[in-house]
């Protein structure tokens, strides 16, 4: 077998390995454990003017299959984005430095990445008020589709400009997709 052959199956199995089996043994687990949980129902009291939470197993099957579905749209959908962003961690390096760019370089495009999260970062949260939270975990999906494709230049200017569209997409990818859930979650 050639010396190329194998260190490639040796990646796929290096990926399988790392990725998909605990990215699987949490995607189980977190299935199983919204199958255990029940949402709570809201019941109006005769005594009290305003609606009151009251924490029963006796829900109504449309309630409890609306929940469940709604849980299980979003930590599937959550999963993949989580998935898709940590995939790419370990191996942006090798291909910054199979491109041929310099350490200081790399480091560069690491850097602008960083910084365009801290600087977005700060403002995703107001953005997502006004626009709609949904709206923007769509844009999300959108600009992190711009990140990943700029990958394939070897253009110092496009990766550079697919960091800064990294670093905004992760910013909306750890503080805006849980605001949606809690949002959804409320109805």
């Amino acid at each position: 077998m050639p010396v190329g052959a194998s260190a490639s199956i040796f990646g796929l199995i290096s990926i399988v390995n790392h990725g998909f089996i605990p990215l699987g043994a949490i995607a189980a687990f977190v299935y199983y454990l919204s199958q255990k949980t029940n949402p709570p129902q809201i019941l109006e009291s005769a005594s009290l003017p305003s609606k009151q939470l009251i924490h029963s197993s006796k829900t109504s099957n449309y309630d409890v299959n609306t929940f469940r579905s709604f849980q299980r749209n979003f930590c599937i959908v959550y999963i993949l984005a989580l998935f898709a962003d940590g995939l790419q961690g370990p191996y942006i390096y090798k291909l910054y430095e199979h491109y041929g760019f310099q350490e200081f370089q790399i480091a560069q495009l690491y850097v602008v990445g960083f910084a365009s999260s801290l600087i977005f970062g700060t403002i995703t949260g107001p953005i997502a008020d006004s626009c709609g939270r949904k709206n923007v975990c769509l844009f999300f999906s959108v600009i992190y589709i711009v990140c990943c494709l700029s990958k394939f230049s070897h253009n110092f200017w496009i990766l550079w400009w697919g960091r800064i569209c990294g670093g905004i997409s992760t910013s909306i990818l750890y503080s805006t997709f849980e605001a949606c859930y809690y949002r959804g979650h409320d109805r």
